[in-house]
């Protein structure tokens, strides 16, 4: 049962996005942060 959870919310990305927001980012650092990973995605 416990291995099930931990899948799911593998698989729903709970724990990043608890990760993620655990520090307040201003929204222009955001939005370098997403262009960064476009760039890098882009670039293989």
């Amino acid at each position: 049962m416990l291995r099930r959870f931990g899948k799911q919310v593998e698989q729903d990305r709970i724990l990043a996005e608890v990760r993620r927001r655990r520090f307040f980012e201003k929204p222009s650092a955001l939005r370098k942060k997403k262009e960064a990973v476009k760039r890098r995605k882009s670039s293989r």
